[in-house]
């Protein structure tokens, strides 16, 4: 039986265990930043409307072979378990970082080759950003997608796990960017226009409800804006 060259990519790529972790805010305490456009139970909301969107796509994805969310938020954990992913408790709010270390780490028990790192807030992400970001990740040992200013990290594929440091926060691309760089890591950068956008600000908003699509954020944000 023949394959092509495609199929050929697919499979080698199917054949890298991989793992995607999700770091999850508690939500009702989650988008500070958007108090001036949501009230506090409306953020929490949104939050879990973008974490499904996201579990979502990446459960869609082909090639992944687990997905982990890291949280101490019991809805948020709730929420995982009825996607059939793995999550991990936090027994307190450590902050970002060490919530993804603390997936990292259990990636690397189970054995992963490599891991990508997805925020929680990116409700525009598709499937088929995934599954580029791990086709294109064979060519590299670190691959990041940045959010649409250059700014934060969108998505970190690092192979393996513990290759490099992570370091969140703001200017986290540019950051990791250095970081990479510093150890002379072969590093892709990709862009997409729909992983791109994260909900961090009012405007941010805005942009996620106008653009095309019908994620389930995207429906809770033209719902409330109709009202």
């Amino acid at each position: 039986m023949a394959f092509s060259v495609k199929d050929k990519m697919t499979q080698r790529t199917r054949n890298i265990s991989t793992y995607a972790i999700v770091p999850v805010n508690e939500s009702f305490a989650a988008k500070t930043r958007l108090a001036q456009a949501l009230t506090r139970r409306e953020r929490g909301s949104l939050s879990l409307a973008m974490l499904s969107d996201v579990l979502d796509a990446l459960r869609e994805a082909k090639g992944i072979r687990r997905i982990l969310v890291v949280t101490r938020d019991i809805n948020a954990a709730r929420l995982g378990a009825r996607k059939g992913v793995r999550v991990l408790s936090e027994g307190r709010a450590r902050g970002l970082n060490p919530a993804v270390r603390r997936g990292i780490r259990f990636a690397e028990r189970e054995g992963a080759d490599q891991v990508l790192i997805v925020p929680a807030d990116v409700p525009l992400a598709k499937s088929s950003n995934f599954r580029t970001i791990l086709r294109m990740g064979r060519k590299a040992k670190v691959l990041i997608v940045p959010s649409y200013d250059l700014g934060g990290t969108n998505a970190l594929l690092l192979r393996p796990p513990c290759i490099m440091p992570i370091s969140y926060g703001r200017d986290s691309f540019r950051r990791h960017c250095r970081m990479a760089r510093k150890r002379n890591l072969a590093i892709r950068i990709l862009r997409f226009q729909s992983l791109g956008l994260d909900a961090d600000t009012p405007l941010d908003l805005v942009r996620i409800r106008s653009a095309s699509g019908n994620t389930r954020s995207q429906r809770f944000l033209r719902k409330r804006s109709a009202h």
